[in-house]
């Protein structure tokens, strides 16, 4: 992105915000604001619109807090370019604050929304046949269950159908209609990989049964 295909506002808080944390002073003071907030981990992330609308404000005024938030969030990933060309000699404490506090802001962000809600699966191999499977809640909580690849399918099979019926009967509303398209069409291409992979396996154990 260039400059010049910046918002002209976006770019002015670009720079004030640049010239706000030439002060060391200034800088240190933004990180140990934001740690003060994530590091208290019986408020974190409920203080999360605290930090963002009380305390950053007041502390780096309103305009410098505003700009922040949404940098860390996702301004640097727009900027980046700009950031790189204009502004290198702040790009690494910049791509700090950014590397360090963005999964912290998005998780708060989305754990006040919908606490109950989807954050992210991961996975670890426990052997050949059987796969652990990490399900991770928007407020940190997760579900551990270890399977085999049948059992896994059977899971995610069940869940398809059951979210088929309640679209078919009305009784669950479709919005981003053009994003919900994108997905199924990519879980049509991860399947058919799948069944590739699975049938060639196959073929290749009957050549060397035969």
């Amino acid at each position: 992105m260039s400059a010049d295909t910046i918002d002209p506002e976006v770019y002015e808080d670009l720079g004030t915000f640049i010239s706000f944390i030439q002060n060391d002073f200034n800088k240190q003071l933004i990180i140990s604001t934001i740690d003060s907030a994530i590091n208290i981990k019986s408020s974190w992330p409920a203080n999360y619109y605290t930090l963002r609308d009380d305390t950053l404000p007041n502390i780096i005024g309103i305009k410098n807090a505003q700009f922040l938030d949404w940098f860390i969030l996702t301004g640097f990933v727009q900027l980046e370019n700009v950031i790189e060309r204009q502004f290198s000699e702040d790009e690494p404490f910049l791509k700090f604050l950014f590397y360090n506090y963005s999964h912290d802001f998005w998780k708060a962000k989305l754990c006040n929304m919908n606490p109950l809600g989807y954050f992210g699966l991961k996975f670890t191999t426990h052997d050949k046949e059987n796969f652990n499977s990490y399900l991770t809640r928007n407020d940190g909580e997760v579900f551990l269950l270890r399977t085999d690849l049948n059992g896994f399918l059977t899971m995610i099979h069940e869940q398809m159908v059951y979210l088929g019926e309640m679209v078919h009967n009305d009784a669950l509303k479709v919005y981003n209609e053009d994003e919900i398209l994108s997905r199924l069409d990519a879980m049509k291409e991860t399947l058919h990989g799948l069944e590739i992979k699975i049938n060639e396996d196959m073929g290749s154990e009957h050549e060397e049964d035969s």
